[in-house]
């Protein structure tokens, strides 16, 4: 499913790393950094499957670093570390994508 054109993985993402991000607030809102770990769930998933299919050809490209990196700070307990780089490599891949079209289209 997509709102004007972004699908809503990447939106849900984006809402859950900023859920993420209010656990800087206080020691109150410290539970939020969970929320991290749904904007992996959300945002991770198409990248992880670019970089299985990457793998497959024995190559290794920025989508592999990019779940390396994500799977790496949930390892380590970073949950909105792991946040920020799947949904901003998710807006980026996203951003391509539309750059991409509109240069088809031209």
């Amino acid at each position: 499913y997509c709102f004007r054109g972004l699908k809503v993985n990447i939106l849900l993402s984006g809402l859950c790393w900023l859920l993420s991000l209010l656990s800087y607030v206080g020691d109150s809102w410290r539970f939020l950094q969970y929320a991290g770990i749904g904007a992996v769930f959300f945002g991770l998933p198409p990248v992880a499957m670019k970089a299985y299919l990457t793998m497959r050809r024995c190559q290794f490209d920025a989508n592999c670093m990019m779940v390396t990196a994500a799977l790496g700070s949930l390892a380590l307990g970073e949950y909105d570390e792991a946040a920020s780089v799947s949904f901003l490599f998710s807006i980026s891949e996203w951003l391509e994508a539309r750059a991409t079209k509109k240069a088809r289209r031209a």
